[in-house]
């Protein structure tokens, strides 16, 4: 349960540092979440 909690703040942190640090527009922002929660995942 912790790995998905942290995981979950691993998404939202990085879209906050792709806003203030990169200086990244709101789509590319929305755009790199996106690919990253739908990216395949190996088979357990």
């Amino acid at each position: 349960m912790m790995v998905m909690l942290c995981e979950g703040v691993a998404y939202d942190w990085s879209t906050v540092h792709l806003r203030t640090v990169i200086h990244a527009s709101a789509a590319a922002s929305a755009l790199a979440y996106g690919a990253y929660a739908t990216r395949r995942r190996p088979a357990a």
